[in-house]
């Protein structure tokens, strides 16, 4: 994935560190929370649907993106390849944008 870590608990040495620390994951983290929270706001607010039913579409849309984009690397994109690291990412921020979703 890349980028500069966060120093955690484990060390301070990049070989040390956590890869889903990355400021990359922690990009990853936030554009699916903000991706499943915009969806589930024009899901609710201008297609009238409820809550409830329009949250399992908001968090399809988002995974189904997620899991689009790292086939494309994979297929597409030269020294690219599908990374299970990045899904994990993807899927940490749909779930805290649900449990935002639901409080």
């Amino acid at each position: 994935t890349g980028g500069n870590h966060i120093s955690s608990v484990s060390g301070n040495t990049p070989e040390h560190m956590m890869p889903y620390l990355s400021d990359s994951m922690a990009k990853l983290h936030s554009w699916h929370f903000l991706f499943t929270v915009g969806a589930q706001y024009a899901l609710v607010d201008k297609a009238d649907l409820s809550n409830k039913s329009a949250l399992p579409l908001s968090i399809a849309g988002a995974a189904l993106v997620g899991i689009g984009k790292e086939y494309y690397d994979w297929r597409y994109r030269p020294k690219r390849e599908f990374s299970r690291t990045d899904l994990l990412a993807d899927s940490i921020g749909i779930l805290l944008a649900a449990g935002f979703i639901l409080i």
